[in-house]
């Protein structure tokens, strides 16, 4: 007979249950995955308060590490740090070691988010800098939309969103080390004038410019 989460975690009467996965308010997440189900609800607040809490931790050091090596290093090391964290939001069958990947991934989202903006913002044409906020934004924006369409009516299982998640971000860690260029004005900044002739030929060629003298930095 149909029963509510009230009547599982709640009843004594009730001496099993299983989940009816073809209902709409059904989602086969890690509430399930962790039988989370009858636990306090503190325990399923905690997966977004560590990344909120990572997020707030990385501020106090990542946007400085880019400062010190690079916008596209540390865009880059951000990438590395993720390859792990979902690697566990896979595997893992520990629901600590869920909670630390959840703080590891705040912090990495701090230093993507705060080094890759401004490391679109350095590399774009200076009329097309204030795009890349809003942007970035819309982009955010549409992934809600998305996940809100999927859930509706492609599925109710969250692992798909995981391996994908993991795949972009092995395809974007490589595209940004094969073909993403260092920020010249970070270059510059730091004197390494040989490096931003090769991040500025490399654009060029890449936009099919002929640079036909030699680039000089005053």
């Amino acid at each position: 007979m149909p029963c509510t989460q009230a009547d599982v975690c709640e009843s004594t009467s009730v001496l099993s249950y299983t989940i009816d996965y073809s209902s709409e308010y059904t989602l086969n997440n890690w509430i399930l995955r962790y039988n989370l189900l009858c636990t306090p609800k503190s325990y399923i607040g905690y997966f977004g308060a560590l990344i909120f809490t990572g997020h707030a931790v990385g501020c106090f050091f990542m946007p400085g590490l880019g400062d010190k090596y690079g916008r596209k290093t540390l865009f880059l090391a951000t990438y590395l740090i993720q390859v792990p964290v979902y690697l566990c939001l896979v595997f893992a069958k520990s629901l600590s070691l869920v909670y630390l990947a959840c703080f590891y991934a705040g912090i990495s989202f701090t230093g993507r988010f705060a080094n890759g903006y401004l490391l679109l913002t350095e590399l774009v044409p200076e009329k097309y800098e204030t795009w890349v906020g809003p942007g970035l934004i819309s982009m955010d924006s549409a992934i809600i939309l998305f996940l809100t369409f999927y859930y509706r009516y492609v599925s109710k299982d969250t692992m798909p969103l995981i391996y994908t998640g993991l795949a972009l971000n092995l395809i974007s860690g490589l595209l940004t080390l094969i073909w993403l260029p260092e920020s010249v004005q970070w270059l510059v900044s730091v004197r390494e004038y040989g490096r931003a002739r090769d991040a500025l030929s490399s654009m060029a060629k890449f936009n099919r410019v002929d640079v036909e003298r030699e680039i000089v930095f005053k």
